[in-house]
C-alpha cells in the first residue's frame, strides 16, 4: 500500500517550516533527504507499521 504523511510545519517551533524529509517505513521502503513535506512510501498492506522521520526545519 501507498502511505502518504503530511510532515507538519509545527514540528519545527516557532516561526519555523518544513525544508526537507528523511523518512522511512518499517518493515517497507525508505527516502532518503527529500525536499519538502509530501513523500510517497511504500509498505506491506495488513501489517503493523512504524514511520521513523528526521525534519530539516528552516526558519
Amino acid at each position: 500500500m501507498t502511505i502518504y504523511p503530511n510532515i507538519a510545519d509545527t514540528n519545527c517551533g516557532w516561526g519555523g517550516w518544513v525544508w526537507a524529509v528523511q523518512i522511512a517505513t518499517v518493515p517497507g521502503n525508505s527516502k532518503n533527504r527529500t525536499e519538502g513535506r509530501w513523500v510517497a512510501l511504500q509498505a506491506p498492506g495488513g501489517q503493523r507499521i512504524h514511520i521513523v522521520t528526521n525534519i530539516n526545519c528552516a526558519y
